[in-house]
């Protein structure tokens, strides 16, 4: 699940709402969000894995639109599934935009702009390097705020990783150990694990 933030946070109030009016468990409400959490992360990677089939072939719009446009989904509509539907089709064109090769990371992760520090973790993700692992870490803790934003750097995390040494990955492990209460229950908790893993794992490249 891509960004199960915004969704699941209204549906959790909704069923927080229902376990008051029908006194049902709070083992019964985490299992039904359990379930709701896996229906989301469902479609969305069906949506990401056919983005090609059901949108055409990735557009030929420089990083700048896809970032323009990112940032205006964002803020023209709510939280939806049509929405992150729409997010995930940025990312897509953003790894396959002409210009991704020259666009240069160092600085835009820092970005006040969602749309750029978007477009920085689709760089990663094709071209990972060791050198922006502390400062994928480190917005994670402050300066990207939101759902989508947190998982895509996650995910470029990840990819990133596997570039460093076991030193450098130590290093990162203390980073994200710390954010592991501030995930816990989230699909940015299931992302951070999986950074954990490669960094604990002595055998991981």
């Amino acid at each position: 699940m891509r960004v199960v933030g915004d969704e699941t946070r209204e549906t959790k109030e909704s069923l927080s709402k229902l376990q008051s009016k029908t006194g049902v468990t709070d083992g019964t409400v985490e299992s039904l969000l359990g379930t709701v959490q896996d229906a989301f992360r469902r479609s969305e990677e069906e949506q990401e894995a056919t983005s090609s089939a059901i949108f055409g072939p990735p557009s030929d719009k420089s990083l700048q639109e896809l970032a323009a446009l990112y940032n205006e989904i964002r803020r023209t509509q709510g939280a939806s599934y049509d929405r992150t539907a729409r997010m995930a089709k940025v990312v897509a064109e953003m790894r396959h935009s002409p210009d991704l090769r020259r666009f240069s990371w160092r600085g835009r992760l820092e970005s006040d702009s969602g749309g750029v520090r978007l477009a920085a973790y689709a760089y990663l993700l094709e071209y990972p390097t060791c050198d922006a692992a502390e400062q994928l870490a480190d917005g994670l803790g402050g300066r990207e705020d939101q759902p989508f934003g947190q998982y895509r750097a996650l995910k470029a995390l990840q990819v990133v990783l596997s570039k460093c040494d076991h030193a450098q990955k130590r290093s990162i492990g203390r980073i994200l150990h710390e954010l592991e209460r501030r995930f816990k229950g989230t699909d940015r908790g299931e992302e951070l694990r999986k950074c954990l893993d490669l960094i604990e794992d002595p055998t991981a490249e």
